[in-house]
Order: structure tokens, then sequence, then C-alpha cells
């Protein structure tokens, strides 16, 4: 899920994005597993702002992933690098 939020208005998304975070926690909290984390069954909530959009594109690092810490582009927080690099060292 992809939330683009423009800043118009008297909604601040700097205090809406951290409370959507832990009201939708159960949704896409991922689990542990080795060198990795398991993502199954959970939604990807992602958020960015339109004028960051606007300037940078998606290539730039301009969204936020729930439950990670950094921005990233698009095709950063789609993914799940760490799972595909465990499985690409266990393959034969």
């Amino acid at each position: 899920m992809l939330l683009v939020f423009n800043y118009l208005g008297a909604r601040d998304p700097n205090r809406t994005v951290p409370r959507l975070i832990e009201l939708t926690r159960p949704l896409w909290q991922r689990e542990r597993y080795e060198d990795h984390h398991i993502y199954d069954q959970k939604t990807p909530i992602i958020a960015t702002g339109l004028r960051n959009l606007r300037k940078h594109g998606a290539d730039g690092p301009v969204f936020h992933r729930f439950g990670r810490d950094d921005m990233e582009p698009l095709l950063g927080v789609i993914g799940n690098p760490r799972r595909e690099a465990h499985v690409s060292r266990r393959r034969p």
C-alpha cells in the first residue's frame, strides 16, 4: 500500500505517519529469521510526500517503508534484499 501525502491543510504528515505506523503495526510487522526478515502474510505500507516525489522522482530516496529506518527509492522499499541474498547463498 502506497500512501502519498500532500502538505496542504492542517494535518501534518510528520505527526500523522508515526500514528499510522502504530495503528497498522500488525499488518506490516515482519518476523526475524536468521540474517533476514520474513514478510509472509504481511502488507507492505509505504509513505512519501508529494513534494519530495515531485522533486526527486521514484528513483530518489523519498519512500519510507513502515518498519524500516531509512528513506529509499521505490525499488528499494518493495524488495527484501537480505532475504534474496540469503536464498541465493543456500542454492546449490
